[in-house]
């Protein structure tokens, strides 16, 4: 691993010299870091790999160069981090003027095959399989769209219904279905507007905050992909989907307020939203912020990816 000071190292691995300046910098970086990133590479688990180390390095030179800038309002020289001095020289001569033919180690090769394959299939794309390419694009994401709608659509029952699907069901309701059976909108305890709930909120302050269930299960209440789960009329605990965001706060105390400022392993997804913001994308498990991305499982932060570019508001 590059010593984080070690400047002209950092140079080499961003592929550009100390001349560059702040805005080559970065471009230079979008483009080396969308190449390798790990993500692309799925299908080859040697080049996978290869692409994990390299990108390590990418974020590590980026991130030393940055941070100078950002308190110098310049960039280093290529021998301020460390000793360095006589690879500049080399560098400032010209081709042929006693400059040492390079070698490279078997892993560079590899790495200069990989980089050179990669660029010339995207130098040989044509603008007719570009513009194919995003036709195909469009029309997964109109089918993407239709069947979610699809699904919400059909899985949404009438408002008349769902008292009446209450009633039908066999043995003694439970305190969640009770408080609807015996009211079309629960009261609450307080006159003032509830605006959230949370852990062991009543009935009828979830109903205050959310409004009325799409479909009610036993003590689960159904918000189209949101889920409230109550035990004795006090909720328990949730799932709060981002398509179906519900009102709610981990922690009382904090009320409409923003949250910690930052998330964490085990994070809901209202959280990481009032931590980080409305998402870029938003795909089955994960969410996308520029090139970051955080990862969910049963609507939990299980990992995430943060970019030096993008940041993410992130605790472990």
């Amino acid at each position: 691993m590059n010593s984080p000071n070690n400047f002209a190292q950092h140079y080499r691995t961003l592929g550009v010299d100390s001349s560059c300046g702040w805005d080559k910098l970065r471009k230079t970086y979008r483009k080396m870091a969308n190449t390798w990133h790990p993500d692309r590479h799925n299908g080859n688990e040697q080049a996978r790999l290869l692409a994990e180390e390299k990108i390590k390095e990418i974020n590590l030179a980026y991130k030393a160069l940055s941070d100078y800038y950002q308190v110098h309002q310049r960039l280093p020289l290529g021998n301020e981090g460390g000793p360095n001095q006589s690879s500049r020289q080399d560098t400032a001569k010209g081709p042929g003027e006693n400059s040492p033919k390079k070698t490279y180690s078997p892993r560079q090769n590899q790495e200069q095959d990989f980089h050179s394959s990669s660029y010339r299939e995207t130098a040989e794309e044509t603008p007719k399989s570009s513009r194919l390419r995003k036709i195909v694009i469009i029309l997964i994401v109109a089918g993407s769209a239709y069947g979610v709608w699809s699904k919400f659509n059909t899985s949404m029952p009438e408002a008349g219904n769902t008292i009446q699907a209450i009633k039908e069901n066999s043995g003694a309701p439970s305190p969640a279905q009770q408080t609807l059976t015996n009211s079309n909108e629960p009261k609450t305890a307080t006159s003032s507007p509830i605006r959230y709930f949370t852990y062991g909120s009543k009935v009828g302050e979830v109903y205050a905050a959310q409004g009325k269930p799409t479909k009610v299960e036993g003590d689960i209440w159904y918000y189209g992909n949101s889920q409230v789960f109550f035990s004795n009329g006090t909720v328990m605990s949730w799932i709060a989907h981002a398509e179906n965001p519900l009102n709610v706060v981990s922690d009382p105390k904090l009320g409409n307020k923003p949250g910690k400022g930052f998330f964490t392993i085990g994070s809901t997804q209202d959280e990481v939203r009032r931590a980080q913001g409305k998402p870029d994308y938003v795909a089955e498990n994960s969410w996308e912020y520029g090139m970051s991305k955080v990862y969910f499982s049963n609507g939990l932060v299980v990992d995430w990816y943060s970019s030096p570019l993008d940041p993410l508001k992130a605790k472990k």
